[in-house]
């Protein structure tokens, strides 16, 4: 079974690792390296850690790590138009504060590997705030799916780190609003287990090889193959169709598939190589 970037997994009897679930926050393939974090939140700070990736894998194939759907927190699913500006202001000071380091593989592998981060103390200060804010931003930001909504100030009110949430009387999140008065708009899709499916074998149909489909373009082939009677049902009664909108197909092709696998998929193998070739250096100290 393939192991991607940001995927979810429950561990039980892994060597090391107490039983829990851990999502892989990056793979380092020329180090043999695959970088977990562990997702139950224990109220105190915690690091990833480095295993091999070899032995993941081992792991993956006897039954000690099972791949698991992480169910998301609502608010990290809300449209940018329907986030108010003060929490969105709110949300990108947050992300820019750890992007840099989140985003480097070189700190990441440091941070998983040494008891002692100097150079977390001397990114801290250069940014101008604690070391220990930038270690929870840290931890929220790799909790919480790796995405920059995760610093959306209704975390603190959603009532867990993730799980699945039912949809009541309609869709979660705010409702669609027309920014044409006049103009009705589509009810907000929610999407089931069968509709993330299709989407995936959308996405690999038409997007995910060399010289693939835009995403546009795959998304216009999804809706074609998935969703044609409900765009004839909707065209007759002269009416918005219930569909997945553009957005919504975006955001799970980032969930479902992993930024290497996308590279990957869309590069001929000399194009990837040369992508790949980066080799990880000593930029950050540690003690």
């Amino acid at each position: 079974m393939a192991v991607d970037k940001n995927s979810v997994w429950r561990l039980n009897g892994a060597e090391g690792l107490q039983d829990d679930i851990y999502r892989v926050i990056e793979i380092i393939p020329h180090l043999d390296c695959i970088i977990l974090f562990q997702l139950t939140d224990t109220g105190h700070l915690q690091r990833p850690v480095a295993k091999m990736l070899s032995t993941f894998t081992k792991w993956s194939r006897s039954g000690i790590a099972g791949l698991i759907e992480w169910k998301a927190p609502y608010f990290l699913l809300e449209a940018e138009e329907d986030i108010p500006p003060k929490s969105r202001t709110k949300r990108d000071k947050n992300f820019d504060l750890i992007n840099e380091l989140a985003s480097d593989i070189e700190f990441l592998f440091a941070y998983a590997t040494s008891k002692r981060m100097l150079g977390l103390a001397e990114y801290a200060k250069r940014k101008g705030v604690d070391r220990k804010k930038i270690s929870r931003l840290l931890n929220t930001y790799w909790r919480l799916g790796q995405t920059k909504n995760a610093f959306l100030p209704a975390y603190a009110n959603s009532g867990g780190s993730g799980g699945e949430r039912l949809a009541m009387n309609g869709a979660l999140g705010a409702p669609r609003t027309s920014r044409t008065l006049g103009v009705e708009r589509a009810p907000k899709y929610v999407l089931n287990t069968k509709d993330k499916q299709n989407i995936r074998k959308a996405l690999n149909k038409h997007y995910l090889k060399v010289n693939g489909k835009s995403l546009k373009e795959s998304y216009k082939q999804y809706l074609r193959q998935y969703h044609a009677e409900e765009i004839k049902l909707a065209d007759a009664c002269k009416r918005a169709p219930i569909v997945p909108s553009l957005r919504q197909f975006s955001y799970w092709r980032n969930r479902l598939i992993s930024e290497d696998t996308i590279i990957r998929k869309r590069s001929t193998e000399r194009d990837y190589l040369l992508k790949k070739r980066s080799v990880i250096g000593l930029r950050y100290p540690q003690n």
